[in-house]
């Protein structure tokens, strides 16, 4: 088992972005609070060049990576977000990008990669793809560089922690969306460890907290047509789940129809339209699956 990482670990991830990444805006959702009785704030994560936080943990991975390694080229299996983020920064950094995509991910992600240069392969099912991706690395020696299980990724997620701590100094609570458990456990760890105190709720899909609770029975399940995609994932990583197990206080679950009803609910008060895995924070809170005393929440 991999140590928990520590508040050092984050501030160096937040070194090395600083020259590359902007600062994430945050902001106070007036109507929303005036709707719910909290002073709810929002974390505007889709502000960065790919529209996801994805970025920062693809980034801090390349940016720990020697010369010869991203010269070699590097490699990931990815439906979205983190293809986005990987193959934009590895152009950058003059890194050869490989992404393997199942055949149905968005022809607009899949597009956006290969205008950012990278090589796009697809194969029928993500485990073909995570398969294939991790074959090309043993062959040709190019680093796979995964979505969220590893150090350098849940680093560079926690950097949004260490940003909200600065520019929030008074929050209560925190609602993140967890698939993997990358961008929970990096938030999470950041926080708690300056804000002990701050109450840490992670929002699952409903569906993947089923298979998760008895994957025996789901066995060879896959991921339904979801509205929230970039958290329909069946397992949290063995490098994430022991994180998320010190330092989210509670994982819940929400439905396809309350997501729904959050991505209207931003469109209405807020006039942004995101997608459904970044709405499953506002699905919780709406669903009032936020503990009642916590009364100052950043999503």
């Amino acid at each position: 088992m991999s140590p928990l990482p520590k508040l050092s670990d984050f501030e160096a991830a937040r070194a090395r972005l600083a020259p590359h990444l902007p600062v994430t805006p945050v902001s106070q959702a007036l109507s929303l609070s005036e709707e719910l009785g909290r002073d709810v704030f929002l974390k505007w994560d889709n502000k960065l060049r790919t529209g996801s936080f994805k970025e920062r943990g693809a980034l801090n991975f390349l940016l720990s990576l020697d010369k010869r390694a991203l010269a070699q080229g590097v490699c990931t299996a990815s439906a979205g977000n983190h293809a986005l983020g990987l193959s934009f920064h590895a152009q950058r950094l003059g890194a050869p990008c490989h992404i393997v995509m199942p055949s149905s991910a968005p022809i607009v992600k899949s597009q956006s990669c290969r205008s950012f240069g990278a090589e796009i392969i697809f194969r029928p099912t993500f485990q073909d793809c995570l398969e294939h991706a991790q074959e090309l690395a043993r062959e040709h020696g190019y680093t796979y560089v995964p979505p969220f299980d590893h150090e350098w990724i849940v680093h560079g997620q926690g950097v949004a922690g260490l940003e909200l701590m600065e520019q929030l100094p008074d929050f209560d609570s925190v609602v993140i969306p967890v698939g993997g458990g990358g961008y929970a456990a990096g938030i999470a760890s950041a926080i708690k460890a300056k804000r002990p105190g701050v109450f840490i709720l992670g929002v699952c899909s409903e569906w993947a907290l089923e298979v998760r609770r008895d994957p025996k029975a789901h066995q060879g399940a896959i991921p339904p047509m979801t509205i929230a995609d970039g958290i329909a994932v069946k397992t949290i990583g063995a490098v994430t789940g022991p994180i998320l197990d010190r330092r989210v206080d509670q994982i819940v679950g929400v439905s396809e129809w309350a997501i729904a009803r959050a991505i209207i609910a931003l469109l209405d008060h807020e006039h942004v339209v995101v997608e459904g895995a970044g709405a499953a924070g506002l699905a919780a809170v709406l669903g009032g699956l936020l503990p009642e005393q916590c009364k100052k929440p950043s999503l």
